[in-house]
């Protein structure tokens, strides 16, 4: 009886799931189309970029990067939040 309440739950409920993730997945894929087709979110990671190899100057293995992960960024800010304090 147990598993055919968990099923009849898992039938009821799964559509209403399904709807849920959809549309949290549009919305993410929606801001990505953005942030791709965005020149102002280009410029400020070129802007990054140019600011890291600024900062690296002379270190022969990070200095001159042609690209950096994006998950860096938190980095960044950790690195400017101690500078203004």
């Amino acid at each position: 009886m147990r598993e055919r309440l968990s099923a009849l739950q898992l039938v009821l409920e799964a559509p209403m799931q399904v709807l849920d993730v959809t549309t949290k997945l549009d919305t993410h894929a929606a801001a990505a189309r953005q942030l791709r087709s965005s020149r102002a979110f280009a410029s400020v990671l070129a802007h990054v970029l140019a600011l890291g190899n600024f900062l690296n100057y002379g270190n022969a293995r990070v200095g001159n990067a042609r690209g950096f992960r994006i998950s860096n960024l938190n980095k960044l800010q950790v690195r400017f939040s101690c500078i203004s304090t």
